[in-house]
């Protein structure tokens, strides 16, 4: 017997999964009406959030990067990073000795480290990269200052023989004026020519553009609120080695001590808030696998408000579906032990 071959319930969109919750507490779905499925749509969002802090789902994990600034202490991560789990301190080595080309602009600009010019162009959709005609450049991070605050979307391509082709592409986000935003490339690979590309419609206009070689991560270490106030001199300078992360409404990261100019990134780890549930038609920001402990639990939220009979058996159902979900969202590597001496180390 043949099977379907198809694999569209990864991508279910939100409507099925209200229509589900509403007839498991006894409500069809062609009966609900606009203000039912605005209060399942708020009910399902108040859950997502109660997810991210009942354990660490893998699925919200995120790799990023913040850019450093000679002498600050303090930066402000986006209100969406829930909690940091790891952080290094990246040195890389700037891609330079090629040749700056732009589609509009002077294109030597956004390579001079002079924050007083900048590579502006005159068309939408232009481009801005190097050429490295003797030597192929291996780009494993990408890093870009604007010179004014705007909102890019951008697409990072390499030459492939006689073609381009896109290695990375970069949402549409803010890029706040002077500030360093780094992107790392997944599978960076040698090219004779690399340039960002603007995509979503807006003019460029660039302070620096960096294509940088990963050199070292060094692992910095957390300190707790007491830790971070007992620094005598927070605003010593040198190589950062701590972190102090202050969850805030609108989270703070520092570092101790402030960087001087040989380090320009963080690289790190960290969990993020779930995306809203939004329209009818989006797919919900959870892994298929948490499908069922989703219905469960958007169904016992809408018992309470027109099933209070099943109140209690809703819950049941999704208390044990959650668990078995939640046990299962977890990285399974093999524990190791080392044994270390002096001028020595093996597991």
């Amino acid at each position: 017997m043949a099977t379907s071959r198809s694999y569209a319930f990864q991508e279910t969109p939100l409507n099925t999964f209200i229509e589900e919750a509403y007839e498991r507490v006894g409500i069809l779905g062609d009966h609900l009406t606009a203000q039912q499925i605005q209060a399942a749509t708020r009910s399902l969002n108040f859950m997502l959030t109660e997810w991210i802090n009942d354990g660490l789902p893998l699925w919200t994990i995120q790799q990023r990067m913040r850019g450093l600034t000679e002498g600050q202490t303090t930066y402000e991560l986006p209100q969406t990073v829930s909690e940091i789990l790891e952080m290094n301190l990246r040195q890389t080595s700037r891609i330079l000795r090629g040749i700056p080309v732009a589609s509009s602009g002077i294109a030597a600009n956004a390579f001079d480290n002079n924050p007083n010019t900048s590579c502006q162009q005159t068309a939408e959709n232009g481009y801005l990269g190097m050429i490295w005609r003797q030597v192929p450049a291996l780009v494993q991070m990408v890093g870009m200052i604007s010179q004014e605050t705007k909102i890019y979307q951008l697409s990072l391509q390499i030459k492939d023989g006689e073609n381009f082709k896109t290695v990375l592409t970069i949402p549409k986000q803010e890029f706040p004026q002077g500030e360093l935003l780094w992107f790392v490339i997944p599978a960076p690979q040698k090219s004779t020519e690399c340039l960002i590309q603007e995509t979503g419609g807006d003019i460029l206009n660039i302070q620096e553009l960096y294509f940088e070689n990963v050199v070292q991560d060094t692992v910095m270490t957390s300190l707790s609120r007491a830790e971070w106030m007992a620094l005598p001199n927070k605003n010593q300078q040198g190589q950062p080695t701590c972190f102090y992360w202050d969850r805030t409404i609108r989270p703070v990261l520092s570092v101790w001590p402030n960087p001087t100019v040989f380090y320009k990134s963080l690289f790190f780890t960290c969990t993020v808030m779930m995306e809203d549930a939004g329209d009818l038609l989006n797919q919900v920001d959870v892994p298929s696998r948490f499908y069922e402990p989703l219905v469960a639990g958007l169904a016992a939220k809408l018992a309470v408000k027109y099933a209070p009979q099943k109140v209690q058996m809703m819950g049941e159902i999704y208390q044990s579906v959650y668990a078995k979900a939640k046990d299962n969202d977890t990285q399974k590597q093999p524990l190791r032990i080392g044994v270390s001496w002096r001028g020595g180390y093996t597991w």
